[in-house]
């Protein structure tokens, strides 16, 4: 069944789910236009991660929200919002600290794209999400164990830690342009299984037969542009 649109609507609410990263990201761009437009339409969020949040889209708690996948759900519809990216951060002092005068070669080699088994050796955040489980496909494809030096659903502390130089980790591009700056002395590499650029899928899902209010749609409109914007965002950084 197709969604039923409701015209001229200008006050109500919209149950809006995402990870703590994509709120933060989208949010403060997205709400001032929309509060201009809408100024009594109320945003109520769920900050909660992919494999929780389907569930609450299906059955009907949530309107819409911000998820990891390209599995399709006959009850959902599904609108790419970008393909993020994924690059591996390291800090130099950790590289040499690790490979010695291998560490150069191993810079020069992943500057067009890094390769997990260059990198074995180090330290790595690992998370216990959707990116998590796509890093961790990429290391049993690539045949490395991983040294784990934290497990975190929260991807953000990831980086921060490789900012400090205490472990190496795959960032995604929105947790990058999230940052202010990227310190000098922190290794960016896009992130390749051979010649493949690795990314994730962000897709903004909703029920297919959930009403429509106009304000709803250009909610969602708002997020489409701002993702499309991050997505042509290039991120290039070798220390």
């Amino acid at each position: 069944m197709a969604p039923f649109l409701i015209e001229k609507q200008d006050r109500g609410a919209i149950s809006f789910g995402a990870s703590t990263l994509r709120m933060s990201s989208c949010l403060p761009a997205v709400l001032p236009r929309f509060h201009e437009r809408y100024p009594n339409v109320e945003i109520r969020i769920a900050d909660s991660i992919t494999r929780h949040l389907i569930p609450r889209v299906v059955r009907g708690e949530l309107d819409m929200a911000i998820v990891v996948t390209e599995e399709e759900i006959p009850v959902l519809n599904m609108s790419r919002l970008m393909e993020d990216r994924l690059y591996l951060c390291v800090a130099d002092e950790l590289l040499y600290r690790h490979y010695g005068e291998k560490a150069a070669v191993i810079k020069n080699n992943a500057i067009r794209g890094a390769q997990l088994e260059d990198f074995g050796e180090l330290p790595f955040c690992l998370y216990s999400n959707q990116l998590g489980k796509k890093v961790r496909g990429l290391f049993e494809a690539s045949d490395i164990v991983p040294k784990a030096y934290i497990s975190s659903t929260y991807t953000q502390i990831g980086v921060d830690l490789c900012m400090r130089g205490l472990a190496a980790c795959v960032a995604t591009q929105m947790n990058l342009t999230n940052l202010k700056e990227i310190p000098a002395n922190i290794n960016v590499f896009p992130l390749c299984l051979g010649s493949r650029p690795q990314t994730q899928t962000l897709t903004l899902i909703r029920r297919r037969d959930r009403y429509l209010a106009s304000y709803s749609l250009y909610f969602i409109d708002l997020l489409l542009e701002y993702f499309r914007s991050v997505e042509a965002i290039k991120i290039k950084q070798m220390a």
